[in-house]
């Protein structure tokens, strides 16, 4: 004699969603920032070569 076991076709209420796309794109998008600003800072008067070293190395 076999015991039924019921099974339940509903999802969980806490479904979990695929986010790794958007998480890549925001770290580069935000990669991309970094570097502008570096390159954009790197023109200005007063910015020692060992600053923009630092800065650079920072990220």
């Amino acid at each position: 004699m076999k015991i039924a076991i019921p099974r339940s076709t509903t999802q969980s209420p806490l479904a979990i969603h695929n986010h790794g796309g958007f998480i890549t794109v925001g770290c580069v998008l935000l990669a991309l920032v970094a570097i502008a600003a570096i390159y954009l800072a790197a023109g200005q008067p007063g910015v020692t070569q060992a600053e923009l070293a630092t800065t650079t190395a920072w990220p």
